[in-house]
């Protein structure tokens, strides 16, 4: 699997805790496999904690709000953003619309 996150390859990070799970938007362009890019990556603390090779650090908020106050999940990974269901990336829709009214 291609873990680029790009237009046509949607990709979240899902964090499963037990029971619930929260999904977590991955900045557009980014690979967090790719080394010379991302040095880290994980979740805690209802949060995608991103540190970048050049030092910068970034926290992303889940995508949906949740009652429960998680720890550390019992896991987190990549997956495609169509597994997820409920994930959209309006850049995607706005694209869509454009070609929709282009065909006009």
């Amino acid at each position: 699997m291609a873990t680029k996150n790009t237009k046509g390859n949607r990709l979240v990070v899902r964090a499963t805790y037990y029971p619930p799970e929260n999904v977590f938007k991955i900045p557009d362009g980014l690979d967090l496999e790719d080394e010379s890019v991302v040095k880290s990556w994980g979740v805690g603390r209802d949060k995608l904690y991103i540190t970048y090779a050049d030092g910068r650090e970034q926290d992303i908020d889940p995508c949906f709000e949740s009652d429960f106050e998680p720890e550390c999940p019992e896991n987190a990974e990549i997956v495609d953003a169509d597994d997820c269901g409920c994930v959209e990336y309006s850049e995607d829709e706005e694209s869509d619309e454009d070609e929709e009214s282009d065909e006009e």
